[in-house]
């Protein structure tokens, strides 16, 4: 006989609120209602299977800096759960991943962006998530790097933001430059825009 799990409705009522009462609202109007509402969808994924397989991030263009940042600063053993994860993959496969599905057990590239779990992993250790900080410092090094020496495989202006922006979070984590300058160059113009990110995030 197959033993069939029966759906706890209390049970899953009680952890949702261990999520939930992290944020505290004053307000008991109906913007209390939609934000809890808002939140529960916003944290449904990534969803983490168990601590050794994370899916469904698709993409990470749509959550390095709004969702994971948000799971980083209030879900920390989660968080953690996520970060390892992102290590994992990388070391499984040599590369930075955007995407992986529930329904595939492979992660895979997207011509999105680059460099986006790189930065991703730098916003968790400014954020104090316990992951492994060494392995992570090493494995985004070696990515920045690499862009860095094959700068003529970066043919869009978004991917020289996105190297730009891996940098500077890069710096922001562990106060390791690893090419400002360059990054400034790279971008032209846009030199004061990344002045302005290392100011206003570099706290």
């Amino acid at each position: 006989n197959k033993q069939i799990e029966v759906f706890d409705e209390k049970e899953a009522s009680k952890k949702w609120e261990s999520y939930f009462k992290l944020v505290d609202i004053k307000d008991n109007s109906n913007y209390k209602k939609l934000f809890y509402t808002a939140l529960m969808f916003a944290i449904k994924k990534p969803y983490i299977y168990d601590e050794n397989d994370v899916y469904d991030f698709a993409t990470m263009w749509d959550i390095y800096k709004t969702l994971l940042p948000l799971i980083f600063l209030l879900y920390k053993k989660e968080a953690s759960i996520i970060a390892n994860n992102f290590l994992k993959m990388v070391n499984e496969n040599g590369q930075f991943y955007h995407v992986r599905l529930f329904s595939s057990n492979k992660p895979y590239l997207s011509d999105q962006a680059i460099c986006l779990m790189n930065i991703a992993l730098s916003t968790a250790a400014l954020y104090g998530v316990k992951f492994d900080l060494k392995k992570a410092k090493e494995l985004q090094k070696r990515e920045i790097e690499y862009y860095l020496k094959h700068l003529n495989q970066l043919d869009r202006t978004t991917y020289l933001l996105d190297l730009a922006d891996a940098i500077v979070a890069y710096y922001n984590a562990y106060h390791i430059d690893l090419g400002l300058d360059k990054a400034k160059q790279l971008i032209n113009n846009k030199g004061k825009r990344l002045e302005l990110v290392v100011e206003t995030e570099h706290i």
